[in-house]
């Protein structure tokens, strides 16, 4: 994950598929809530599938890699 200027970014990755971390680009948060409220407007069985991101941990790592970054420089 990474912050952009906006919106905190996911990265698509399977390891039985090699080929989708570079096929896929950079995915923001909004658009994996907007994904996830449509799947569930849809009708879709089952839950959405926004349970693969977890947007607290990708907080957090953000802020202990700045404080980091702070504390290297």
């Amino acid at each position: 994950m990474r912050l952009n200027k906006e919106d905190i970014e996911f990265r698509l990755w399977d390891q039985t598929d090699e080929t989708l971390w570079e096929e896929h680009g950079w995915v923001p948060w909004t658009a994996i809530n907007q994904a996830a409220d449509l799947y569930k407007k849809e009708g879709r069985k089952g839950a959405p599938p926004i349970h693969l991101y977890d947007i607290e941990v990708a907080i957090r790592l953000l802020k202990d890699y700045a404080r980091k970054q702070g504390a290297d420089a």
